[in-house]
């Protein structure tokens, strides 16, 4: 199953943010209370089998805003090229929505 990992806390991104600063790199941009309502993307109650019994992504429901960085972490087989291809609109999730800045993606197509 696809497991999403976002920074843990405040805490931690201020830490990763204080370490590329020791490093001489820029701090990466964090969002803002303002944009966190409203994503950039959002999948909602997300669903895809390709058989019609085993979900390859099954529920998604994640909300990507401005600044966030985002890893897709899970086993060989466990959705997450599948949640990418929905998202680029080369898939068509079995269930649920994809919302680009509140606009559906769900039944369009990639071009």
């Amino acid at each position: 199953m696809l497991q999403v990992r976002t920074p843990a806390s405040d805490a931690t991104a201020a830490s990763a943010e204080a370490a590329a600063t020791d490093r001489g790199a820029p701090a990466a941009p964090r969002p803002s209370a303002d944009t966190a309502a409203d994503p950039i993307v959002r999948f909602e109650k997300v669903e895809k089998t390709y058989d019609g019994r085993a979900n390859v992504v099954q529920s998604l429901d994640l909300d990507i805003v401005e600044g966030e960085f985002l890893t897709l972490l899970g086993p060989s087989g466990s959705g997450k090229t599948t949640t990418l291809m929905m998202l680029a609109g080369f898939e068509e999730p079995t269930a649920g929505d994809i919302r680009l800045r509140g606009r559906s993606l769900t039944r369009l197509p990639p071009f």
